[in-house]
């Protein structure tokens, strides 16, 4: 899993990555799809992941989600990729 960056909001190193496995009940909310989110947790920053066509693995959706969470301004030239 790839290192994440510091919260580009609050600069706290405190972020994780969540994920719902498929048909789990995560507070409140049922996923039917893999999703995985990467928060802060001081300041609940969050970025998110999740493909609602297709086939994606948990830990594919974590990839793109800590991929999105480490993108910085100034990597326009990576958006096209995404």
């Amino acid at each position: 899993m790839d290192k994440l960056k510091p919260c580009p909001f609050c600069g706290s190193n405190m972020a994780f990555v969540q994920n719902s496995v498929v048909d789990k009940q995560t507070e409140g909310v049922h996923f039917d799809i893999p999703v995985a989110v990467v928060t802060c947790g001081y300041c609940c920053a969050t970025v998110g992941f999740f493909k609602i066509k297709g086939d994606i693995s948990i830990e594919e959706a974590e990839a793109k989600a800590i991929e999105y969470w480490n993108m910085r301004a100034g990597d326009e030239e990576d958006y096209d990729e995404l």
